[in-house]
């Protein structure tokens, strides 16, 4: 009578098993339970708290046509948003060393960078971080007007 207890039980933690296997699979599947939180997810969750807020004054920087590292050309023309009015002046002031970083940044990606929206969405938030050392917290979005590359 025993072994039949041990079957039992078996099949019942087994099917548990299981059936907790599937349901887990099928929020991942679904994306209710994220594996991970993709730069893609993590921008559009930023864009989300940035139009909770009033729009910021704009800063064009001339065009930019950069080598890329490793071969490559892109070419590019960036719009900033600035914080506030105040933030208008300090990046006009700054515009020289703002260009400067941008192309050391944009100079530094390699082709496969640049042709993903993944990599398109990075090097906006690597610029906007790079930016924001600059002009310490006057940057809240960089936008691209143009994006062309070519190998």
């Amino acid at each position: 009578m025993r072994f039949r207890f041990d079957k039992k039980i078996i099949a019942i933690v087994g099917i548990s098993v299981i059936g907790l296997g599937l349901g887990m699979g099928t929020l991942i599947y679904k994306e209710i339970i994220p594996l991970k939180i993709s730069p893609i997810e993590n921008y559009k969750q930023s864009q989300a708290e940035k139009k909770a807020h009033k729009i910021g004054p704009l800063f064009d920087l001339e065009e930019i046509v950069v080598n890329l590292n490793g071969g490559g050309i892109l070419k590019t023309e960036i719009t900033i948003e600035g914080m506030d009015d105040k933030s208008a002046e300090s990046l006009k002031s700054k515009e020289v060393f703002l260009r400067d970083r941008t192309i050391a940044v944009l100079a530094a990606k390699q082709i496969s960078d640049v042709k993903t929206t993944e990599g398109h969405l990075l090097i906006k938030e690597e610029l906007i971080q790079e930016m924001n050392k600059i002009c310490p917290d006057d940057v809240k979005d960089v936008l691209f007007r143009n994006f062309i590359y070519s190998s």
